[in-house]
């Protein structure tokens, strides 16, 4: 699942929601944005950041933001299939 969210996944946009959630800050992503990364190593580090993270609300934000855009609900469908969305609650490690 990770490698493909790496590959599919506009961290660009999804940076916003996390920042606007509170789950990672704006200084960490300009860090990322300095590194010159490709778009899926951009992607990469987003997710390294999640995965990371100590924010409670990280995994719930993280799949509020799929279900916001439009473009993203193939990765919801993807996760039902998985049976990974009956609990909003599970790790994010879990999701990814």
């Amino acid at each position: 699942m990770f490698s493909t969210l790496v590959a599919d996944l506009d961290a660009d946009q999804m940076s916003d929601y996390l920042i606007e959630g509170l789950v990672i800050t704006s200084v960490q992503w300009q860090e990322i944005l300095n590194k010159r990364l490709t778009k899926q190593g951009r992607c990469r580090e987003l997710l390294n950041l999640l995965l990371t993270t100590k924010n409670p609300k990280a995994p719930s934000i993280f799949l509020n933001a799929l279900e916001r855009n439009l473009q993203w609900h193939w990765i919801l469908d993807l996760l039902s299939r998985r049976d990974l969305l009956k609990e909003t609650g599970r790790a994010l490690s879990a999701v990814i």
